[in-house]
């Protein structure tokens, strides 16, 4: 098939994927916490090979590239902060900061978060809204003495409650900062594990080091603006259809010389 072919063909591949990734944040402009993911592709030479499963990039044989193209380069998570509301509830906690909720899901792995509104369960401890233990700066998660009322967090972490009618220190939250926040891999809307690529993964005492304070009372909003998304679509659906019509005429001529040619 003709070169040309391919390269429309991989802008087509490519402008899906970017239309998918960009999408999924329209989805996700009102989940708490939730961070954009910014789909950048980039140029191929030819006889390059199309990256199959990078970002979610769709894969393909590795001719399709034979005349150069268009490829997925990466899915880059944007962590700046979203716009904080302000909820009243003090086991609402937002981050000020680059830190990151440790949360143990029931499987005992370890994931992180953005998205702080946390509860008290049955058996006392600090979970989020899907039941997920949250973690102290030990790693362990944090569990309220029997009995213990009137839970707050400041802006350091402490965990205080009332117990047997005085207040009282039960715990410390600890905030993690990945060694490279883009090495975290989803594990749901605003939800990541860290892989290898993230590196070490420090708990540190809310504000210490990179990890921000504590803002009681607060949830962070979405950080995905349809402001910035929905123009960034657009122009991903265009380049779509621009390369869908080049194929088609291309298609068109091949056959064409293929039927002189017979």
């Amino acid at each position: 098939m003709s070169g040309n072919l391919w390269i429309s063909a991989s802008g087509m591949e490519t402008r899906s994927w970017q239309i998918s990734g960009l999408a999924n944040d329209i989805a996700n402009t009102d989940t708490p916490g939730f961070k954009a993911q910014l789909p950048v592709s980039g140029e191929a030479a030819p006889r390059a090979a199309y990256p199959g499963g990078v970002a979610g990039g769709p894969a393909a044989p590795g001719a399709v590239l034979a005349g150069g193209g268009v490829v997925p380069l990466s899915l880059r998570v944007d962590f700046s902060e979203g716009p904080l509301q302000h909820t009243g509830r003090p086991l609402d906690l937002a981050v000020v900061g680059n830190g990151l909720f440790a949360l143990r899901d029931a499987a005992g792995a370890t994931v992180y978060t953005r998205q702080g509104a946390f509860s008290v369960d049955a058996a006392g401890h600090l979970v989020d809204g899907a039941g997920r233990l949250l973690l102290g700066l030990g790693g362990k998660p944090l569990t309220l003495p029997a009995g213990a009322t009137g839970v707050s967090v400041d802006r350091a972490g402490v965990v205080s409650a009332l117990v047997g009618g005085r207040s009282q220190t039960v715990g410390h939250l600890g905030l993690a900062v990945p060694a490279d926040p883009q090495g975290l891999t989803g594990a749901g809307p605003g939800v990541w594990r860290a892989g290898p690529a993230a590196g070490a993964v420090a708990m540190l005492s809310p504000g210490s080091g990179a990890a921000g304070h504590l803002a009681g009372g607060f949830l962070e909003q979405s950080n995905a603006s349809l402001t910035t998304l929905l123009p960034s679509l657009l122009s991903a659906q265009r380049a779509y259809q621009m390369n869908a019509r080049a194929f088609s005429v291309g298609l068109q001529v091949w056959n064409l010389a293929n039927q002189l040619l017979a």
